[in-house]
């Protein structure tokens, strides 16, 4: 099909005026014959005309600048698991999480007067370090929990034996319930909840909302650096 310079289309949009997309007012004659415009020769005329029209010569910067929008929105999103320790919630981004797993017996260390390394667990026969991640971002033990955490806590509470790894640097740490994953946008991080110790902040991006409430998002490269550190 030829290519129809735009300043010479001239095109009747009666399907607008009396048509089937009319606001009121006349009605075209031809309807009671064709039923819809979709059928009438003149709106398929008209068609074929706009699809062959000239393009302009900015449409294809129209396509690479909304296409470039939509890669630099996708760019900032970003997918975490949320997962209870305690009373408390917190978020950490999924691509660290290597598998979740029933809890299992951990092993002490003999001589080891760490909080923070808990000991060894057996994971398919090879022992993995275990760390309490409670004791190592300086989270308390609540005694009640809020009518809020009760709720969101309706779901499984089943304790897991979570691996996560960085570098090939593999640890396990136990959790008291793994919510699922949650995306979000890294530009809409929040404050941290007022029940993060204000020292362990170094250890958070920020906080991401769930389910009403605010989630703190551990800093996974400042965590692991932290764990190498205190495991040795």
């Amino acid at each position: 099909m030829n290519a129809i310079a735009e300043d010479i289309l001239e095109i009747e949009d009666c399907w607008n005026e009396i048509g089937v997309w009319r606001k009121g007012g006349e009605e075209c004659p031809r309807l009671a014959d064709v039923v819809h415009c979709r059928n009438c020769d003149r709106y398929m005329n008209a068609g074929r005309v706009l699809l062959g029209r000239q393009l302009p010569e900015d449409y294809g910067n129209d396509w690479s600048n909304l296409q470039s929008r939509k890669s630099l929105t996708q760019a900032d999103k970003t997918s975490c698991v949320i997962f209870r320790l305690g009373d408390e919630w917190f978020a950490m981004p999924v691509g660290v999480f290597s598998e979740v797993n029933p809890m299992r017996m951990i092993h002490d260390i003999p001589h080891n007067t760490s909080k923070i390394l808990r000991g060894v667990v057996n994971i398919r026969g090879e022992l993995k370090v275990c760390v309490s991640l409670g004791n190592l971002i300086g989270l308390t033990k609540g005694k009640k929990k809020s009518a809020k955490k009760e709720n969101m806590s309706q779901e499984t509470c089943t304790t897991r034996l979570v691996m996560i790894n960085h570098d090939k640097y593999e640890v396990v740490f136990p959790v008291s319930e793994i919510a699922g994953v949650h995306r979000y946008d890294k530009n809409d991080l929040g404050k941290l909840p007022s029940t993060i110790p204000n020292d362990s902040n170094h250890y958070f991006l920020g906080s991401v909302e769930w389910k009403n409430s605010d989630v703190a998002c551990i800093d996974d490269v400042n965590l692991f650096k932290s764990i190498a550190k205190a495991v040795g």
